[in-house]
């Protein structure tokens, strides 16, 4: 998304403020004033379109998310019911290791 997740707002509404004086009398745009009214609608667009992908994105992640959350509790709801074939693994301790080498001379 953009930095600033205000900028296309803001440009439309400057867009708009722009336009707001010639509602009643009209307004001649010459051929370079087109071009720059245009070039500045795609730029705008295309922030809107990466915007829209990455919201897109967020929410897709979220429903997969509370998805596997949602199975992984069934799994185990079925998993505890009596009479199933699954056991959990005994807990056995595990000896710690800081990553230092054992023994030798400082």
């Amino acid at each position: 998304m953009s930095k600033n997740i205000y900028d296309l707002s803001d440009q439309l509404f400057q867009l708009r403020r722009d336009f707001l004086p010639h509602e009643i009398g009209g307004v001649f745009l010459s051929a370079e004033h087109v071009r720059q009214l245009t070039d500045g609608l795609m730029k705008m667009g295309q922030v809107a379109l990466k915007d829209a992908h990455e919201i897109s994105r967020h929410r897709w992640n979220l429903l997969a998310q509370s998805d596997r959350d949602v199975e992984g509790e069934r799994i185990a709801e079925l998993a505890c019911q009596p009479g199933t074939n699954v056991h959990l693994f005994p807990l056995v301790p595990r000896p710690f290791s800081d990553g230092r080498p054992k023994g030798g001379a400082a």
